[in-house]
């Protein structure tokens, strides 16, 4: 999201200065409105951005310390200059402090708030089906693992709002936890951390999706057919050697919506096979490249497009100004 807001800005630093702050407990500084001068150093060094970490989402302190640390004339700020200070902050959750305070503190300080960025998914069940056949190997295990847990971390998971289970496959299917094993994001995090190769030769899609439906995909696992939305999204980095042609009408028979994620060595006639639709297939060159789509598989989740565009809140584009981005971030 930052990316392509940062993609819309005439970014130099007589123009428009950005910086970007990460938090949790504790705000962490990415980079100050000084620290870049053209759109591609910001680019970047957005692109570069990994989570910190963290267990609560202290919102109020983060605006605290973003007014007495970001809109300075030291850390590159033209307040003083008249030239308009904006702020967007990004966040999955409600926050632990209070942030009233420090939002009318701002205010007062002449920062306007652009948007404020949350992602509510409603009630759904997530189900991660992913591949953890030889072939995927253990540093691609690695990247599945850290691409779960970046969505797991912009989701609002409580037992009464969304749900999610990982379930592992090879030669054969393994229930790693379901959707009713854990009722907090924290768990969720920390089991996804867990998660170790089981490894096969084969990668049996189906016999996998099978699994998914008929040990998962019912009330004992905690599905809630009734109250939530059915998700599965499947991550692999090889064809199956099991045809799954039967497996796509199989999971909308379920009202199972599928997104298929592969690497350049999965099959993508395979993922349409067991995609809901055309646009549920996300493909990447390989899996360090995972990070590129979160946006897109949130995006499929959600139902609705993620995309952030500059509206009549900003000034002209050709107007100079500032825009801090307060991201929010969790720890395993």
């Amino acid at each position: 999201m930052i990316r392509r807001v940062v993609d819309q800005l005439d970014v130099g630093l007589d123009r428009v200065r950005v910086s970007v702050v990460q938090y949790s407990d504790a705000p962490k500084l990415e980079f100050l409105l000084n620290a870049y001068s053209t759109k591609s150093e910001v680019r970047q060094a957005v692109s570069e951005l990994r989570s910190s970490g963290g267990n609560r989402l202290n919102t109020g302190r983060a605006l605290e310390w973003v007014a007495r640390n970001i809109y300075q004339r030291s850390a590159g700020s033209r307040v003083e200059e008249g030239v308009p200070q904006f702020l967007i902050l990004v966040t999955g959750g409600k926050s632990s402090d209070d942030v009233s305070t420090q939002a009318d503190q701002l205010k007062r300080n002449q920062v306007a708030p652009v948007a404020i960025a949350t992602l509510d998914l409603g009630k759904k069940d997530i189900i991660f089906l992913i591949d953890g056949s030889d072939s995927t190997g253990p540093n691609g295990i690695a990247h599945i693992r850290d691409f779960i847990i970046s969505i797991v971390q912009q989701l609002d998971v409580q037992s009464d709002r969304v749900r999610v289970a990982v379930v592992q496959y090879a030669d054969r299917a393994k229930t790693e936890f379901s959707l009713n094993t854990h009722s907090n994001k924290q768990a969720v995090l920390s089991a996804v951390k867990r998660l170790r190769q089981i490894g096969g030769r084969s990668s049996e899609l189906a016999n996998a999706i099978d699994h998914v439906l008929e040990n998962e995909v019912k009330p004992s696992a905690g599905v809630r057919l009734s109250e939530a939305s059915q998700h599965l999204v499947v991550l692999t980095g090889a064809p199956s050697t099991q045809p799954v042609s039967i497996s796509g009408p199989l999971l909308k028979n379920k009202r199972v919506n599928c997104i298929g994620v592969g690497t350049g060595n999965a099959d993508r006639t395979q993922l349409s096979q067991i995609a809901t639709s055309s646009e549920d297939v996300v493909t990447v060159p390989t899996f360090p490249n995972l990070p590129t789509v979160k946006e897109k598989v949130i995006s499929r989740l959600s139902g609705v497009p993620v995309d952030v565009f500059i509206t009549e809140d900003f000034p002209s584009k050709s107007c100079a100004y500032q825009i801090s981005f307060i991201n929010m971030c969790t720890r395993l």
